[in-house]
């Protein structure tokens, strides 16, 4: 599994769509190149146009590179083992 259950949280729910909030795993950040491929697992819990708000990985050190980037991600596809997104901010 690419992401950790406990680091993917709902912040709201209504009308069938969610608000995520995504905490990437420093330890496997480098692993893993785009926020696409670091969510494929999450495929069958996400649904087309919800908005996932994702933390940089280094927060605490802006120099570092995120590999996902941080910001506010729309959820383009979500099926089986695939995530696609589209960076909105």
């Amino acid at each position: 599994m690419s992401y950790l259950d406990d680091r993917l949280s709902v912040l709201a729910y209504a009308n069938g769509f969610t608000l995520w909030h995504f905490k990437p795993d420093a330890a496997q950040a480098d692993r893993h190149r785009t926020l696409d491929e670091y969510l494929a697992s999450a495929g069958e819990i996400l649904r087309s146009n919800d908005l996932i708000v994702v933390d940089p990985v280094n927060a605490d050190d802006p120099a570092e590179t995120d590999p996902t980037g941080g910001g506010i991600f729309r959820v383009r596809v979500a099926r089986r083992a695939e995530v696609r997104t589209d960076a909105l901010f």
